[in-house]
């Protein structure tokens, strides 16, 4: 008994390449900018970040208000996150500046970045303090 000859397609068929049909792809071929760069995506992220992490903690304050109770680790943490968000979403350019694609690592980040950061730090020990009624 034979056996039916089978040809291998994989040379001849190539894969199907699905693109997404986004107005900017169209704008690129025109000669137009793109409108969402790369410093504009990491603005638009960290401040979609910022907004979340400065909700929860007007939750955790709601929760405050209206319990007397909340989430101690939320109370310190939610600032500084929401600090260090709105600080790479105001000084995206900077923080990519600092990247070193050799290593990978970023080098010594510049002083605007190390305040913002500083900041959000003195955010989130305020924050707590004044739930926990330290302060205040």
């Amino acid at each position: 008994m034979r056996l039916p000859h089978f040809h291998d397609f994989s040379e001849s068929v190539q894969p199907i390449q699905t693109t997404l049909s986004l107005p900017h792809r169209y704008w690129k071929r025109l000669g137009c900018p793109s409108i969402m760069t790369e410093i504009n995506k990491i603005r638009f992220l960290n401040i979609v970040l910022s907004v979340s992490f400065i909700a929860i903690t007007a939750y955790n304050w709601h929760l405050l208000t209206a319990k007397g109770s909340y989430f101690p680790k939320a109370s310190f943490i939610t600032p500084i996150l929401a600090g260090g968000c709105a600080t790479v979403a105001l000084f995206s350019k900077d923080f990519i500046e600092q990247f070193d694609e050799s290593t990978g690592y970023y080098s010594p980040l510049s002083m605007k970045i190390k305040i913002g950061w500083g900041i959000s730090l003195l955010l989130g020990v305020l924050n707590t303090a004044l739930m926990d009624g330290s302060i205040g």
